[in-house]
């Protein structure tokens, strides 16, 4: 039987963790914020994962992510998948080094001798592959924070599949930090005949969007990054609610 995850996903942008609206950030608070605002360490046992994204625009100031990274690692007992910026073997060395139990690669899935390094080192299992997409302007996938547009559709599609990885995570832009609901419509149409585990975030607001993307059956995982509406015990609320709603799909036991 198909296994369920529920992840939640931090953004890090220089010191500070961040809402995304649209791929614009907005500061909300740093590490201590979190421990003291969000009781953020009450909230392992809701999630299956969790996912750590260094996403700041400017020159990434790796030794002050890697200082906040091991804050967190230090004192969570569930898998961790981290990423930003990743360019290199060295990169991904450090994160693994630093607790990571997956990493996430965006900007440079196209760099087939990075992919094989890391999945010949690591396994393919240990990496993720996200995809940033939007249907706006035009239906194209992104890199690049969702600066720079990748080849055709229907060709990235192609190639994710052949992909030496583990994973992919497909984040819509038009619809990350609305709170309005997962892009269903877009999943449903394009997500079925992917021969890897599927991921899918953008627009969770609510326990029933989770609900929503869990219940499609190519789906393995939602992940939301969304601070402010599942603060405290949000996630936890959310989490038995889910649990009493799949009852026939099974998903990590508390």
């Amino acid at each position: 039987m198909l296994k369920k995850r529920l992840i939640f996903s931090l953004l890090y942008n220089d010191g500070y963790f961040c809402l995304s609206r649209n791929f614009r950030l907005q500061k909300i608070g740093d590490y201590k914020w979190l421990i003291d605002n969000y009781g953020f360490y009450n909230i392992y046992n809701a999630i299956d994962e969790l996912i750590i994204l260094n996403v700041s625009r400017d020159k990434k100031n790796t030794e002050k992510f890697y200082k906040v990274l091991e804050l967190i690692t230090a004192n969570f007992y569930i898998p961790i998948s981290i990423g930003g910026g990743i360019k290199n073997i060295k990169q991904v060395d450090d994160y693994f080094n630093l607790g990571a139990d997956k990493i996430i690669i965006n900007s440079e899935l196209k760099n087939i001798k990075l992919i094989n390094e890391i999945s010949s080192k690591y396994g393919a299992q240990a990496i993720i592959g996200s995809i940033d997409f939007s249907l706006l302007k035009k239906k194209a996938f992104f890199i690049n924070n969702g600066k720079t547009e990748v080849e055709s559709f229907e060709d990235y599609k192609k190639f994710l599949n052949k992909l030496d990885i583990g994973e992919l995570m497909f984040n819509s832009i038009d619809f990350d930090g609305t709170g309005q609901g997962l892009d269903i419509n877009f999943y449903n149409k394009n997500c079925k005949d992917f021969n890897k585990p599927i991921l899918i975030s953008g627009g969770v607001g609510k326990t029933e969007h989770i609900y929503e993307g869990l219940k499609l059956d190519f789906v393995n995982g939602v992940v939301t990054a969304n601070l402010l509406n599942f603060v405290k015990d949000g996630l936890i609320k959310s989490r038995i609610i889910l649990q009493k709603k799949l009852e026939n799909i099974v998903m990590r036991s508390t």
